[in-house]
């Protein structure tokens, strides 16, 4: 993965990890960030802390186990 550009591994990551589409301006901030020295073992940190990885997390939870669990 480290062969990729910044922009194709963030791109990856929104798409594997979060399952959406991003706006332009999200994902320039994640670019933004990338290039002021962000390491990509930190976008990885930021991204799992996330709340919408966490959102989608728990909604993949709730459709295998169910709401009442």
């Amino acid at each position: 993965m480290r062969k990729n550009t910044d922009r194709e591994f963030l791109e990856y990551l929104h798409e594997r990890m979060l399952w959406k589409i991003v706006n332009r301006k999200e994902f320039n901030n994640w670019i933004n960030r990338v290039e002021d020295g962000l390491s990509w073992e930190n976008v990885l940190k930021d991204f799992t802390n996330s709340s919408i990885f966490h959102l989608r997390v728990g909604e993949i939870i709730t459709s295998v186990v169910g709401q009442n669990q």
